[in-house]
C-alpha cells in the first residue's frame, strides 16, 4: 500500500515538532521506496529487451545506448551507480536469481531500498561448487535483517 505523497512546506517544516519531521521523512521514504520499486522492475524490463542475445535489435541498441544500465540512467535521469541498482534489484526482483527471495519479498515489503538489495545481490554473487544456493538464500536473509 502507497501512502499518500504530501509534500511538506518547508515553512511549516521550521514550526514542526521532531516527531512530525521524522514522521513526513517516515512517509516519503515510504513513498520513495514504492516508486525505487516500481522503477527497478521498469528496469528489469529494459535490461530483458536489452539482452545481448537480440544485438542491435535490443531495446538499448535501438535506442543508442550500448547497454540496458545507460539507457536506465538516459531515461530515468539517475546516476550510473543508480541505474545499476535499479537494473540490478529488479532482476531480483522479476526471481532471476531464486536464492535472493528474501530480498525481493524486503523489497516488495518495502523494507529494503533498492540500492541495499543490489548490493546484497551483487555481493553474494551466485551459487557455484564451492557455495550452496541455500546458504547464499541464509545470507540474504540474514543481510536483510542487518539492511532494514
Amino acid at each position: 500500500m502507497t501512502p499518500n505523497l504530501v509534500i511538506p512546506d518547508p515553512a511549516r517544516l521550521v514550526s514542526m515538532s521532531d516527531d512530525e519531521v521524522l514522521d513526513a521523512q517516515a512517509r516519503l521514504v515510504a513513498v520513495r521506496r514504492e516508486i525505487d520499486r516500481g522503477l527497478a522492475l521498469v528496469a528489469a524490463e529494459v535490461a530483458r529487451r536489452s539482452d545481448r542475445e537480440r544485438g542491435h535489435a535490443g531495446l538499448a541498441q535501438r535506442m543508442g545506448e550500448r547497454t540496458a544500465d545507460r539507457l536506465v540512467q538516459r531515461t530515468a535521469g539517475v546516476s550510473a551507480a543508480d541505474a545499476r541498482a535499479l537494473v540490478g534489484a529488479g532482476a531480483i526482483l522479476t526471481g532471476a536469481s531464486p536464492w535472493l527471495a528474501p530480498v525481493a519479498a524486503a523489497v516488495a515489503e518495502g523494507t529494503v531500498g533498492v540500492a541495499a538489495a543490489a548490493a546484497i545481490g551483487s555481493g553474494l554473487g551466485a551459487p557455484s561448487s564451492s557455495v550452496a544456493a541455500d546458504d547464499l538464500t541464509d545470507a540474504a536473509a540474514r543481510l536483510v535483517v542487518i539492511a532494514a
